[in-house]
């Protein structure tokens, strides 16, 4: 995946240099050079979009496409619309979403989860979504069998507490650093409370 991603950086930047007469061809080579690198890094399907922003401070797409198959068994193509698992992108995704509250006064950093989310169990120590941005909450990360890559799906960011809520802290929040993915869904619950407003819904309009 570093290798498809350095292939997009460096073609882009071509792009982004080449003028209105190779811009079409430059954009050919882009998707030679992406399919390439995704059959050799053995990756089935992908989505690359890559935004830009104009000098008037608007962004928009200059470069979207869909290599390789969506569904490898039925053979379906890979297309635009295909949608795949953000997987650890959604994290920088969230962040943004916290900080953007934290900067209207919507959302405080450092007050204790619980009073932002009081359907929150009571631990040992609080936590604070300041904590959490860097992964110092004491929330554990996939340990059990077949968690990273399940399937079950939540309607709801609150349901999907229901995988970690009774677990007990992994540390003291603030003493360590523990990468974790259910800390983010943590993060995710603040951004509604904070916001009014389903996640989705919140990344959607912001």
């Amino acid at each position: 995946m570093r290798k498809i991603m350095s292939v997009i950086l460096f073609s882009l930047l071509a792009l982004t240099c080449a003028d209105a007469q190779t811009a079409t061809s430059a954009l050919e080579r882009l998707d030679r050079s992406i399919d390439a690198a995704r059959q050799t890094a053995k990756v089935p399907g992908i989505n690359v979009a890559i935004g830009r922003v104009g000098s008037d401070g608007v962004g928009k797409v200059v470069y979207e496409r869909g290599f390789g198959l969506a569904d490898v068994e039925n053979g379906v193509k890979a297309t635009v619309q295909t949608r795949f698992r953000t997987a650890s992108i959604a994290k920088p995704m969230t962040a943004v979403a916290v900080m953007q509250l934290a900067e209207r006064g919507k959302l405080d950093l450092d007050t204790p989860f619980r009073e932002i989310y009081p359907k929150w169990p009571k631990k040992r120590w609080p936590l604070t979504c300041q904590q959490l941005l860097g992964h110092l909450g004491g929330i554990r990360h996939y340990n059990r069998a077949g968690e990273a890559s399940g399937t079950k799906s939540y309607v709801t960011l609150e349901a999907s507490l229901d995988c970690f809520k009774a677990d007990r802290l992994m540390h003291e929040p603030g003493t360590a650093y523990l990468y974790t993915t259910y800390g983010f869904t943590l993060l995710g619950v603040a951004v509604e409370q904070a916001s009014g407003i389903d996640f989705v819904a919140y990344l959607q309009r912001h």
